[in-house]
Order: structure tokens, then C-alpha cells, then sequence
């Protein structure tokens, strides 16, 4: 249940136009076309992005996890 709702979440967020805006207006800052095509730049970037954000809530829900544990002993 819980993996379904996260996905839920990461589909919904993913689908919200107000993500595609933050990107485009947030990431062309550290693109360099002298470095190469700016389409792939701006997909390492995103994807970096999201590895981040992943692994944030990947350590988040496994203290949460623990506390919640050891608050039930």
C-alpha cells in the first residue's frame, strides 16, 4: 500500500505542469551550450535532481520507520 501510494504521488507530481516550469526556469541556469547539447545537460540535471530528492525521502522514510519502531516497544 505504501508503494502504491508513493507511486501515486511521484506520477502526480510528475504530470503537474508547475514541475516542467520550476525545471525549465530553475535548471537553464547551469547549462553551458558551449559544453554540448543543452537537451542533454538539462536530462542529466533533472535526473540528478530527482536521484536526489529520491534518496532524501529513501533516508527520511527509514528514520521515520525506526522511531516509529522503537516508539511501539
Amino acid at each position: 500500500p505504501l508503494r502504491q501510494i508513493f507511486l501515486q504521488g511521484v506520477t502526480t507530481n510528475a504530470l503537474n505542469p508547475k514541475v516542467a516550469i520550476f525545471f525549465l526556469a530553475f535548471l537553464p541556469q547551469f547549462v553551458d551550450p558551449a559544453r554540448g547539447p543543452v537537451w542533454a545537460q538539462m536530462l542529466v540535471l533533472g535526473l540528478i535532481f530527482v536521484k536526489y530528492i529520491s534518496d532524501t525521502f529513501s533516508a527520511k522514510r527509514t528514520e521515520l520507520t525506526r522511531r516509529f519502531a522503537d516508539s511501539a516497544d
